[in-house]
């Protein structure tokens, strides 16, 4: 479970590092965090 969570950590981070160079740069704070908010996984 926490080796789940670590991965899920590191892809996250990836995820925003990728869309910041999308974006050219640091790109948009706001739309980072929606876009990485949505692409967590639901907690029920």
């Amino acid at each position: 479970s926490m080796t789940l969570f670590a991965h899920a950590a590191d892809d996250k981070r990836d995820f925003s590092e990728a869309l910041a160079r999308f974006c050219g740069g640091e790109g948009d704070p706001l739309t980072g965090e929606l876009l990485a908010a949505r692409a967590e996984p639901r907690r029920t």
